[in-house]
């Protein structure tokens, strides 16, 4: 379940990159695909924070796993989270 959630969190990551690299196109309107940029960072967000809980709950991981589950999702947590919150 934490590897699933970790890889939501990682598709949201390059869903949401990809849209910031298509509004930069020199096309008029380009930036108007920003505007999906919150519903993607929503269930990112929403991945990442259960990743945490799963990650504070769960004793046998090994230190590694449990240091790359906080960098990763505290980063989703706290920018998307973000990206939520300014909509």
């Amino acid at each position: 379940m934490l590897w699933c959630l970790l890889a939501c969190t990682a598709l949201g990551f390059a869903a949401s990159s990809a849209l910031v690299v298509s509004s930069l196109r020199p096309k008029p309107g380009a930036n108007v695909v920003l505007m999906a940029l919150p519903c993607i960072a929503g269930p990112t967000a929403l991945c990442a924070a259960v990743a945490l809980v799963i990650v504070g709950s769960i004793a046998g991981l090994s230190r590694w796993e449990r240091r790359a589950a906080y960098v990763a999702g505290g980063l989703a947590v706290a920018a998307f989270g973000a990206l939520v919150i300014l909509g």
